[in-house]
């Protein structure tokens, strides 16, 4: 992903002289700071885990941002645009995450989530084998595809939470060694879970000693989300 395009908000792309969120649009997003939550990743004060008492295989979540306002905006720009501005922005705040609330020598392999392969070929690239490998250098963690996807399952944002969980059930596999290994299971957004429980649980199965999640962004409760999703024209940028 090289960078051929003048200078763009990350966000709602609109030209400038840096690759920083504009005025506007750095007053919608909500970076994570400070002490969170270990297995949810939110602060203190937004965390509901004791009150749900979810079990997950996964032992926690590092994130960067809560998916709101703009933040969601860039995200998408990445995703289905393959922006470089955002993917500047999102990694380079992910490694400073990162180091604020963690070891990177503790970890032996960052991989991300995969995508199926005739949605990879549709898209080019994948995002988060992108965000991985550049997460790998700047944290000098080791990158090693070890997942699999070998069911296209429906889009989990496209179902109501109560099927999401079947929804991946079955649908990555282990393809390389894990055993005793502690990973780095990178993803853009959590949301459920579900998807990142399901890898987290079939790493485990074969033999991995840890699994964390680390994300650019997690998804509050309604009842928590300070800026409502804001819509934006689409424009391309690869």
């Amino acid at each position: 992903m090289s960078n051929v395009f003048p200078d763009r908000c990350p966000a709602c792309l609109r030209l400038q002289l840096h690759k920083q969120p504009c005025e506007d649009c750095k007053s919608f997003i909500r970076k994570i700071n400070g002490k969170t939550c270990k297995k949810c990743g939110f602060e203190k004060e937004y965390c509901e885990c004791k009150k749900q008492g979810k079990a997950r295989e996964y032992d926690g979540v590092i994130a960067a941002f809560y998916y709101e306002g703009t933040l969601r905006n860039t995200i998408h720009n990445l995703k289905f645009y393959l922006c470089y501005t955002a993917a500047l922005y999102l990694k380079k705040h992910m490694a400073l995450r990162f180091v604020e609330v963690s070891d990177p020598t503790y970890y032996d392999i960052i991989t991300p989530i995969p995508d199926y392969s005739a949605s990879k070929r549709l898209k080019g690239r994948s995002h988060t084998e992108y965000l991985a490998k550049s997460l790998s250098k700047i944290l000098k963690i080791k990158y090693k595809k070890v997942l699999r996807k070998v069911v296209e399952n429906s889009k989990q944002h496209r179902l109501a939470e109560r099927f999401r969980s079947g929804n991946v059930s079955g649908v990555y596999d282990v393809v390389s060694n894990v055993k005793g290994k502690r990973i780095l299971l990178l993803d853009d957004v959590l949301t459920t879970g579900n998807t990142a429980n399901e890898c987290a649980k079939m790493l485990k199965a074969r033999g991995a000693a840890q699994v964390t999640v680390f994300t650019a962004a997690v998804t509050l409760p309604d009842k928590f989300t300070k800026f409502d999703i804001l819509e934006q024209e689409k424009v391309t940028e690869i």
